[in-house]
């Protein structure tokens, strides 16, 4: 829903109505910018933390494709009365050739929209964003000019990115423009059939090749140029989009980064342990069901490149180790399909259940909990070891080595997530309240083995983002 703004106790409402009656209103507290369910949720813990009741606070909701929008709401609803949910949609890509002015105005429309919608929120005490590879999001918090300016924990990445982000920062101004159409004119080539017709106009090929370098310099020109009329640091790259030296000046000084990892932002930026108090209180008083074992998945089938074969077979080996629960069941990740998990329990005859919710969340509202929770590695593991619960037992298996099916340039784009994995099980290795053990029977080093070189990034793979 395209800007759709309403109030969880009205309903639906169309976006003049609530303009109106936005007007007439004070403006909130804090405000809020997501993209997935769990981010609804570290918004909550933050309303703990600063004193904050829910209905003072805006949600922006800049909805990925990824993201499951039934979850998303749903875990909206569950854990908080918002004042007001905004939903936006993502910003469209800029293209270059013929639909490069195109797209300029798309996303010079996108802007207009984001910002009419978020105009009363302008200038609030606290505003909060997901620390993560959104640009939108960053952009949108500096253009917000709140009083103190909180990152919220994204998951097993955030360390990785507050060392990047500090990295950037110390480094300087990124030079205008570099890297910033690299790789990206190939996904949006204009169809052949058009080109064809393109090419019979008398003069099109000569004047294309006169303007063809000047135009993608025009277009990006221009869309940095809307961006600036509009109080927005502008795009500079397409990983990490933002200009850094740009968003230091248009960022309030007090930032505060609010994560259960220990993280070392750069001065005057601090950080703030998230204790997970509100789940904590939510956790408490509940009893264990000593039967089972829940095993919290991860897409490294449908996205990461290991074979279904090594997959099951390392389920398999779980299953039967199942660190003292005769009963394993298998929570899925949010991005691992209905084939896969069909084809899972079929072949180890478990059960799959899915709850609808962040698995944290979901715990809080069992009336009895599991014996212990494993995975291979995801955030969850360390949000419940941070809430201390006596007694579950929580297990991280170490994903071991596997030939990958992804191509190079694939294997290229998960190094961050290779890295992150890497630091979730050092993290770990020692006096942690997870257990990092190796699945029974494997190598527990994670090598790529692609049928090329064996690559040994500095340990094991995959995100979470549950």
């Amino acid at each position: 829903m395209k800007g759709a703004i309403f109030s969880r106790k009205d309903g639906p409402a169309s976006s003049d109505a609530h303009e109106t009656a936005g007007s007439a209103e004070a403006g909130p507290v804090a405000v809020a910018v997501i993209n997935s369910p769990m981010h609804v949720w570290q918004i909550r813990e933050a309303c703990a933390h600063w004193g904050v009741p829910p209905q003072d606070v805006w949600v922006a909701v800049f909805q990925q494709a990824s993201v499951n929008s039934e979850t998303l709401e749903r875990t909206l609803d569950e854990i908080g009365d918002w004042g007001r949910v905004i939903w936006l949609a993502m910003t469209p890509s800029l293209r270059t050739g013929v639909l490069g002015l195109a797209s300029v105005l798309r996303r010079e429309r996108h802007r207009v929209d984001w910002q009419r919608h978020l105009a009363g929120a302008r200038g609030s005490r606290l505003v909060m964003t997901a620390l993560n590879r959104v640009p939108v999001n960053r952009q949108v918090a500096a253009w917000l000019c709140g009083g103190e300016l909180i990152w919220l924990d994204d998951g097993t990445m955030t360390p990785t990115l507050v060392r990047k982000d500090s990295a950037r920062e110390a480094a300087g101004r990124e030079k205008p423009g570099e890297n910033a159409w690299k790789g990206s004119t190939g996904r949006h080539r204009i169809t052949d059939s058009v080109r064809s017709l393109v090419k019979e106009i008398p003069g099109s090929i000569w004047l294309w090749r006169r303007i063809r370098r000047r135009g993608v310099g025009l277009i990006r020109a221009a869309d940095a140029w809307l961006q600036l009329r509009r109080g927005v640091p502008p795009v500079t790259a397409r990983t990490m989009e933002i200009d850094t030296a740009a968003l230091k000046l248009a960022y309030p000084r007090a930032q505060t980064y609010f994560t259960v990892a220990e993280v070392w932002p750069l001065p005057p930026a601090r950080w703030d342990p998230n204790r997970l108090n509100w789940l904590r209180g939510k956790l408490e008083g509940e009893s264990s069901d000593t039967n089972e074992m829940h095993f919290l998945g991860a897409p490294l089938v449908d996205r990461d490149g290991v074979p279904f074969a090594d997959y099951i077979d390392w389920l398999r080996r779980v299953h039967q180790d199942s660190y003292g629960a005769p009963r394993m069941v298998y929570v899925p990740h949010p991005w691992e399909s209905e084939e896969f998990l069909s084809r899972v329990a079929e072949e180890l005859d478990i059960e799959i259940r899915s709850f609808g919710l962040p698995y944290e969340i979901a715990l809080a509202t069992m009336q009895r909990r599991p014996a212990a929770v494993a995975s291979w590695f995801c955030s969850a593991l360390e949000h419940l070891e941070a809430v201390d619960l006596r007694d579950l037992q929580l297990v991280a298996y170490r994903v071991p080595a596997f030939e990958s099916t992804l191509s190079i340039k694939r294997e290229a784009n998960q190094a961050a997530i290779f890295r992150a994995a890497d630091a979730f099980y050092r993290r770990h290795a020692s006096g942690s309240g997870i257990d990092v053990r190796p699945v029974p029977g494997m190598q527990s080093q994670y090598v790529v083995e692609s049928g090329r070189d064996a690559v040994s990034p500095d340990g094991t793979v995959s995100a979470d983002a549950r």
